[in-house]
This record gives C-alpha cells, structure tokens and sequence, in this order.
C-alpha cells in the first residue's frame, strides 16, 4: 500500500506515546493515500528492512505492510527519479483550499473574517503551537485580538468556552476601503523595519469590536517552520 509521510521522529521526547518503539530510528508517521482528507488516520511505522536506510522526509511516497499487528515500510518510493527529491506526485496539499475560500465568500454579519484554527486539529507539539499567533475571541464570535507568539504559560488563558485554544494562520478575508486606513497608519516594527498585518487588524478590532468575524476550521496544514516542512511547501509546484 501506499502511504504519505506526515512526520519524522528525531527525538526520544516524541516517543512519549508510542510505548512499544523503543528506539526513535527512522521512526515516521504517515497517512494512507486512499485516506487524506481533513480526518487523516495517522499511524506510525519502522524501516522494514535492517541495515542502511535511503533518508526520509515529510512530504515522501512510501510503500508499507502491516505484519502481526505493526507497519514497516520501504522508501522513500523514487518519485522524481533525483536523490534530493522524492516527494509525493499523489498528494495535493492544496486541497482544502476550496473549502476555506468558501467559507469566506459567504455572507456574514462583519465586513472582514479570518480562518480561527482550532489547535487540537494541528498535529504539531504544545511548545510549536505556542509560536503560533493565537486569537482572542469574544463569545459571539468577533476578534479581540491576535496574540503573536505568547508565553507558555499565557496560552490557557486565550482558550475559548469550548477549552479550544484558536490560532491564526494568517487566512484573511477584508473589505479593502474599510481595512486601508489601519494598514497606512500601522506603525513600523522597530525591530523588522515593516508594518505588521496582526498590529493593523489589531488596531481595527480596538475602534470596531465587531468588524472581524472569526470562522473556526478544524485540520492539520503546513507550516514553514521546521526544516521538514520544506520538502511539502515544494510539492506545491
């Protein structure tokens, strides 16, 4: 069968849960192709043959076998036929493109919204999620504000009545004559030397407490921050 590498375990710590591995070897995690979709059936897997093993990236075609009740797999499959590149040619990562720009289109109560991911659909660690900029949200569903990179310790406090902490993945819809005059008197970052978006929707939210509306999404999508991602934002081309 075929599979779809979704994650590389390169520390002992990501082991935690898998209590029958005893070494974190070539470990992946990965999704069966005939199961991508937004409720992805993760499983995890081991080198099926001993010795040297070709090295492995998310975003890779493997093959697999499932023998007494555990999944060892041969790749990564040579897609591309170049020893730097064997993503996978079956994937489309762009998937639920469709569906989120949908969600936008639609007719809402504010004239600008954003994409509220819920963390618990990400499968990324508690520590990364914390990088993230995470969203306060008022109960009817309006931003208050975007939190950008909160301390460890801050990030309960943000969670929703639902226990869900929200996160922006920066996925904006605005009405442009509305939007303008926060993004032209955003101040620059001193730091980055560039007006940041978050601060000028900020801004917004602060003069109009109801003009962002928050249209909360549950699922797992790239992100350009550790180095294994690289390899999935490619297979975009």
């Amino acid at each position: 069968k075929l599979g779809h590498v979704e994650r590389i375990f390169v520390q002992k710590n990501d082991l935690q849960i898998f209590t029958d591995i005893s070494t974190e070897s070539q470990l992946i995690e990965f999704t069966p192709v005939k199961g991508i979709s937004n409720q992805k059936p993760r499983q995890t897997a081991i080198p099926l043959l001993r010795g040297v093993n070709d090295s492995i990236t998310r975003g890779d075609l493997i093959l697999y076998i499932n023998i007494g009740g555990k999944n060892f797999y041969l790749g990564p499959v040579n897609t591309k036929n170049l020893p730097s590149n064997s993503s996978d040619h079956t994937y489309d990562p762009r998937k639920g493109r469709k569906v989120f720009n949908k969600d936008l289109r639609k007719d809402r109560k504010a004239p600008h919204a954003l994409i509220s991911y819920g963390s618990s659909g990400f499968e990324y660690t508690e520590e990364r999620i914390a990088k993230f900029a995470v969203m306060d949200i008022s109960s009817d569903g309006f931003l208050q504000q975007i939190i950008e990179k909160p301390n460890v310790e801050d990030v309960p406090q943000y969670k929703d009545a639902t226990g869900e902490l929200r996160v922006s993945m920066n996925i904006f819809s605005f009405f442009g004559a509305e939007v303008y005059p926060y993004l032209k008197n955003c101040p620059m970052d001193p730091v980055r030397n560039e007006k940041e978006l978050p601060k000028a929707v900020g801004m917004l939210v602060a003069d109009h407490p109801k003009a962002v509306l928050c249209i909360p999404r549950s699922e797992h999508i790239p992100d350009l921050t550790d180095a294994n991602d690289i390899q999935l934002f490619k297979n975009l081309d």
